[in-house]
């Protein structure tokens, strides 16, 4: 492990608001969007002190209180503030405008929000100009003084439309405080962009993510997993329900009470067990640290994790024997360990020049910082840049696997990363290899923090999923994916178990977390180069563009019978808690979609 101490002081924390592909114009702001679901996504204009995404800006929420439309009765006075980032995100048939102004600069009484719609003709139509198309205005809201956002929807929004928006200030209000400094500065730019609604197909399906929301329900009256009752959660894919496992005793009927008050859907189910999570995670735990005593009586131990639907250990040994299951009985009990002669095998994927990384490079002449981008030291390595975080200190970091790059430089200096144009990112702060360690991540320190976004790229140049929440439970056969640079594609797979596994060369990944796909036999579901990705899935079924956030990929995995044939194909990965127990490191989310 490695980290370096830093004495700076970050504002305090702040959640981020979803916004995509930016433009801007002093003192009016203009931004375009359309509704049509195979309109062109095409890069936005600027340079990189804009600190624009392209895609997405982090700013400060706060909900506007917004009134009927309005005449001109309140003079717009454009000469009192500079209005930037006037942003459209689309989601079905709703366009919301987001916006900032500089540190310092007066605050307006309140900002007058215009939607326009491209494609018009007639006397009630603007001509077309330098800066936006020919247009006609059809909905107008007035907004308060600390607003940043303004929402359409139906009837003025509608399928397959083009729309613009204004942002004016309207008259003078009080100067924007200290606090305001995290938000993005820029400059004027007449450029216009076009977004499309749809974000990208995804790989989850209705009941799979009405199964998600069983799961969180569940959470929430579990008793948490070092509680002596909890046996964790888990999907039973046969019955389509989330199962909670409970510890047999006389709590257990009021447990049930518990679940069924916030069954969703009859979703959920309670089960009765003899061992809860943390008894098992405790002789997981000794296990591990009785490995060489076990190699001596002939039991080489390759990894030892949790079976929460069986109730028990899982230990992968070179000799599943019956003098081997004796032994185990006698340490541990004979009613608690599943001893299995399936291995599992393990690649870390830390990048590999044969490998071209598909092209998803920031644009260099409207920089910003997201996931999925590829990364590296300037040297020899190169990998995938992983989800952005913030820590307590309010500063922001992009996390990628820690075996990618040494901490250090040849000088001794924290090595610095850079993306494949060779713009610097930051320096790594935090490093853990994942080999006899907890954690395979490294925090790379962000200091421009206005390039920080909450989005990861999914396919290369097009499809992006933005971070709206961040994972606090393992959940055996949930559906996962990740998007690696060398893939240049989404890869998605089922959480199968945690624990502690045995690397090629020795060394014990403590905790890792796999995913599996049975329907695939191979030792390369990820590629070299993917390291480093953020683990993730879609968690809202209507807007389709709220993700959370799992852990960062360390590596493919596979499993291998006594005939070393290949038993289906995976990614292990760290997961979230992990994380941020041992850097302190929270996913950049930006709130959900109102």
């Amino acid at each position: 492990m490695y980290s370096r101490a830093h004495d700076r002081r970050g504002p305090k924390c702040f959640r981020t608001t979803v916004t995509a592909l930016i433009v801007m114009l002093t003192p009016v702001g203009w931004a375009v969007a359309s509704t049509d679901p195979v309109a062109a996504q095409s890069a936005v204009a600027g340079t990189a002190e804009h600190h624009t995404t392209g895609r997405f800006t982090s700013s400060i929420p706060v909900s506007p209180s917004t009134t009927e439309p309005t005449t001109d009765s309140a003079t717009p006075r454009s000469s009192v503030t500079e209005v930037v980032r006037p942003t459209l995100l689309t989601a079905g048939k709703l366009v919301e405008v987001v916006w900032n102004i500089p540190d310092g600069q007066t605050r307006p009484a309140g900002y007058r929000v215009s939607l326009y719609v491209s494609g018009c003709a007639g006397a009630d139509c603007q001509p077309a100009s330098s800066d936006k198309p020919a247009s006609r205005q059809i909905a107008v809201q007035d907004v308060c003084a600390t607003c940043s956002w303004a929402t359409f929807d139906e009837p003025s929004v509608k399928d397959g439309g083009e729309y613009w928006a204004s942002v004016i200030p309207l008259g003078r209000g009080e100067t924007t405080s200290d606090n305001s400094s995290s938000l993005p500065r820029g400059r004027s730019s007449t450029e216009a962009v076009r977004v499309s609604t749809s974000p990208g197909a995804t790989p989850f399906s209705a009941a799979d993510l009405a199964l998600d929301r069983a799961v969180e329900a569940a959470v929430d009256v579990i008793p948490g997993e070092n509680d002596p009752n909890d046996a964790g959660i888990w999907i039973d894919v046969a019955t389509g329900k989330v199962v909670h496992g409970f510890v047999d005793n006389s709590s257990y009927e009021q447990q049930v009470a518990k679940v069924q008050k916030i069954n969703q859907a009859g979703l959920i189910t309670t089960r009765r067990v003899k061992y809860s999570k943390s008894a098992l995670t405790a002789i997981k735990d000794r296990i591990v640290r009785e490995r060489a005593d076990l190699a001596g009586v002939g039991i080489q131990i390759n990894a030892v994790t949790l079976a929460l639907k069986e109730n028990k250990v899982r230990i992968r040994a070179s000799a599943a024997t019956p003098e081997a299951a004796a032994v185990l009985a006698d340490r541990y009990g004979g009613d608690v360990i599943i001893l299995d002669d399936v291995k599992i095998r393990m690649s870390s994927t830390a990048n590999n020049p044969e490998n071209t990384p598909a092209p998803r490079d920031p644009d260099p002449e409207n920089l910003s910082w997201y996931g999925g981008i590829y990364i590296a030291d300037g040297w020899l390595s190169g990998c995938t840049g992983g989800y952005l975080a913030q820590k307590s200190n309010g500063d922001y970091y992009m996390l990628t696997a820690g075996h990618c790059f040494d901490p250090t430089n040849i000088w001794g200096e924290p090595t610095l990363i850079e993306d494949d144009n060779g713009n610097t990112i930051g320096a790594i702060e935090d490093s853990y290899d994942g080999h006899d360690d907890d954690v395979d991540v490294a925090s790379i320190w962000i200091p421009a923090r206005g390039l920080a976004t909450n989005q990861i790229i999914a396919e290369s140049g097009s499809v992006f999923r933005n971070v709206t929440d961040d994972a606090d439970e393992f959940v055996e056969d949930t559906l996962v994916c990740f998007s690696g640079v060398t893939s240049g594609t989404e890869k998605c797979a089922r959480n199968y178990e945690q624990g502690e596994v045995i690397w090629p060369d020795g060394t014990i990944f403590y905790n890792a977390t796999r995913a599996m796909q049975w329907d695939e036999n191979t030792e390369d579901f990820a590629l070299d180069g993917d390291s480093g990705s953020a683990i993730y899935r879609d968690v809202n079924d209507i807007f389709d563009d709220e993700f959370r956030v799992y852990g960062i990929e360390s590596g493919t995995t596979w499993n291998e019978d006594d005939d070393e044939n290949v038993v289906g194909g995976g990614f292990v990965y760290t997961f979230n808690t992990d994380i941020e127990n041992a850097i302190d490191a929270h996913a950049l989310e930006s709130e959900p979609i109102p």
